[in-house]
C-alpha cells in the first residue's frame, strides 16, 4: 500500500520516490483498475478530502480492492482500503490435542465466614497428637487447610478481556453515531451544512475524550509505580515496553560480548542472561575462614543458651496474631495452595495450633522441611544494613 498522492508524488526528484518509481517499475506494480474513485483521507477541518491511499498490483494475486466509508465512530483521517487476493495459505493444524490452562481465583469477599471457621474447627480436631513429629504435622494441617478452601470458598475463571471504553467514551460514541446517522440520511452534505458542523464537532469531542483519558491513565500508573512500587506494577511496565504496540521497544541490547538488534534475539539474551545469573557459583574471593570462626561462635553460643534458663522463648496467641494481621492480602499461593487469606479468617482455634506448633518447633530445634520449599533471600532498601534488619 502506498499511502500518498501517487500521481503527485511518484514524479518528485526525492531520491526516496526515485527509487520507489524505479521499483514500481521494474516489478510492473501500478494501482488497480477497479478502486473506486472515492477520498481515503478526511481532514481534521472537514472540509479537504483527497484519496492518498492505493494499493500498488501487477493484477496477478489481486481479485478485487474497495474502500472503505466513513464509520462513525473511527476518529482517524484515514478510511480503510481492502484487497482481496487469489492466493490461499495452507493452515496448519496441530493434531495433538492441547488442554487449555484455567486459572482460578478465590474471592474471598463473597465467602461465608462462619461456615469455613466451622469447617476448619472440625478438621482441626484430627491433627496427630503432640507426640508426633513437627514435619508430620506441618504437613496434615497444610493438607487439611487447603482442602477446605475448594469446598466454602467461592471461585471464578480468571479470564482475559479487552479494554473497555468509560462512560464518557461511551456516551460520546453513542452521540457520534446518532450525527453520523442524520447526516448519512440527508445525503452527507458537506461544507457549511449544520449537519455536517454537528458530526465534526461530536467526532472531536470523541477523540479529544480518548486522548485524555490515555493520558490520565498513564499519569495515573506511574504516579502508583512510584508510590507503591511492587513486582505486579514492574511486571506491568516490562509487558507494555516489550509489545508488539509499544512505543518505547529497545533499539540495542548488548551483554558481554553478545549483541541484539531484533525482539526476539533481545529475549533469547535476557533468558540466556537470568539462566546463568540462577545458577549458584562459587566465590572465589570468599573468606572461608570466617565461615569456620563463625560456626564455632554460634555452637557456644547455643551451648550458653541452653544452660541459662533466662533465655526461655514462649510464643503466644497474641504474637501470631499480629504476624497474620501484617501479612498482605490478594498474593499468590504458596506450594500448598495457600493463601495469607486462609490464615486471616481461620479463627481462634488455629491460633492454638499455631501456638503449640511454634513452640513445638523452639523445643526440637528443628525447622520443618514444609518450611524449606522457597528460597527467601531479602532485598534490602537503600540505606538499610543487614543487621538492621534482624
Amino acid at each position: 500500500m502506498w499511502r500518498s498522492k501517487w500521481n503527485i508524488n511518484i514524479n518528485k526528484k526525492q531520491q526516496h520516490y526515485i527509487s520507489l518509481k524505479q521499483f514500481t517499475s521494474d516489478n510492473g506494480l501500478k494501482p488497480t483498475r477497479d478502486i473506486q474513485s472515492k477520498p481515503t483521507y478526511f481532514h481534521t477541518d472537514g472540509k479537504a478530502t483527497s484519496q492518498i491511499d492505493y494499493i500498488l498490483s501487477n493484477n496477478d494475486i489481486l481479485l478485487s480492492t474497495s474502500i472503505y466509508c466513513q464509520d462513525p465512530v473511527n476518529t482517524s483521517t484515514h478510511v480503510p482500503v481492502k484487497a482481496c487476493t487469489n492466493v490461499y495459505l495452507k493452515i496448519n493444524k496441530n493434531s495433538k490435542f492441547k488442554a487449555n490452562s484455567v486459572a482460578y481465583k478465590l474471592i474471598w469477599e463473597e465467602m461465608d465466614k462462619d461456615i469455613y471457621i466451622n469447617e476448619i474447627d472440625k478438621h482441626l480436631q484430627y491433627l496427630p497428637s503432640v507426640e508426633t513429629t513437627i514435619d508430620d504435622k506441618m504437613c496434615h494441617g497444610n493438607s487439611t487447610q487447603s482442602y477446605q478452601t475448594s469446598s466454602t470458598i467461592k471461585n471464578y475463571q480468571t479470564k482475559w478481556t479487552k479494554r473497555k471504553a468509560s462512560p464518557d467514551v461511551k456516551r460520546l460514541m453513542g452521540i457520534s453515531k446518532n450525527k453520523h446517522r442524520l447526516w448519512n440520511d440527508t445525503e452527507r452534505p458537506r461544507d457549511d451544512h449544520p449537519l455536517f458542523k454537528d458530526k465534526k464537532e461530536v467526532k472531536r469531542n470523541l477523540r479529544k475524550q480518548q486522548r485524555k483519558e490515555t493520558a490520565l491513565e498513564k499519569e495515573q500508573f506511574i504516579q502508583k509505580l512510584e508510590e507503591n512500587p511492587n513486582d505486579q506494577i514492574f511486571h506491568q511496565l516490562i509487558r507494555s515496553n516489550r509489545s508488539e504496540t509499544s512505543k518505547s521497544a529497545t533499539d540495542f541490547l548488548k551483554m558481554g560480548e553478545e549483541e541484539a538488534i531484533f525482539k526476539k534475539e533481545q529475549c533469547e539474551l535476557l533468558a540466556k542472561y537470568f539462566e546463568d545469573l540462577a545458577q549458584p557459583k562459587d566465590n572465589v574471593d570468599f573468606n572461608n575462614e570466617k565461615l569456620l570462626n563463625c560456626k564455632k561462635r554460634c555452637k557456644i553460643i547455643k551451648k550458653i543458651a541452653k544452660a541459662s534458663s533466662d533465655t526461655e522463648v514462649t510464643i503466644t496467641k497474641e504474637d501470631i496474631r499480629k504476624a497474620i494481621n501484617q501479612l498482605k492480602v490478594k498474593k499468590a499461593a504458596d506450594d500448598y495452595d495457600l493463601e495469607s487469606e486462609h490464615l486471616k479468617h481461620s479463627g481462634e482455634s488455629l491460633l492454638e495450633i499455631l501456638q503449640e506448633t511454634f513452640n513445638q518447633i523452639l523445643l526440637e530445634e528443628k525447622v520443618p522441611s514444609t518450611f524449606k520449599t522457597g528460597t527467601v533471600s531479602p532485598i534490602l532498601k537503600k540505606g538499610k544494613t543487614f543487621y538492621s534488619m534482624r
